[in-house]
């Protein structure tokens, strides 16, 4: 791919002189302004409260953690359910042909159908937002529990979110 520039001012396939020098300006920039307004900050802190902050800190830490990671764990049963349902109503387009074939041909005619028959999404869990958050920030993920793409499945999922919020 030499000869193939992507950015004004590349060095071909090494280097985007632009993006370093924005990257340069930026260090600087956390150094210089950033970095005192945190260590005022954080040294207040240490004098003020001293171990006390350090603990509260850990402990805040420690239950976000937690809090990720029973959400992860729990996004796998919850994503393996909706890939099912959406699983499910792809093969009845399926076996309907002769009255889905436009709507299987088109990209979300699943999702459609999901529109049309509410009745359907009663049975579907609930995603929490770091659950929606998460499959929406990593839409290449790579989900064992299915075969369903993350995007249909964060699709079906804004859809649920916003079908609960006009039903409140």
């Amino acid at each position: 791919m030499v000869g193939l520039l992507r950015y004004p001012a590349e060095l071909p396939s090494r280097v985007a002189l632009p993006i370093s020098a924005f990257w340069g300006v930026g260090v600087v920039f956390v150094v210089k302004v950033v970095h005192p307004v945190v260590a005022r900050f954080v040294t207040h802190l240490d004098v003020k409260y001293g171990i006390f902050a350090a603990i509260v800190f850990l402990a805040f830490f420690m239950f976000d953690f937690g809090f990720t990671l029973a959400n992860v764990l729990a996004m796998g049963a919850a994503t393996k359910r909706i890939g099912d349902a959406i699983d499910q109503k792809k093969q009845e387009l399926r076996d309907s042909v002769d009255t889905a074939a436009a709507k299987l041909e088109s990209e979300h005619g699943w999702l459609d159908d999901y529109r049309q028959h509410q009745g359907d999404m009663a049975k579907l869990p609930n995603l929490s937002w770091v659950q929606r958050r998460l499959l929406n920030s990593f839409p290449h993920l790579q989900l064992h529990d299915t075969k369903t793409p993350p995007k249909d499945i964060a699709d079906l999922a804004e859809l649920l979110k916003r079908r609960r919020k006009q039903g409140k």
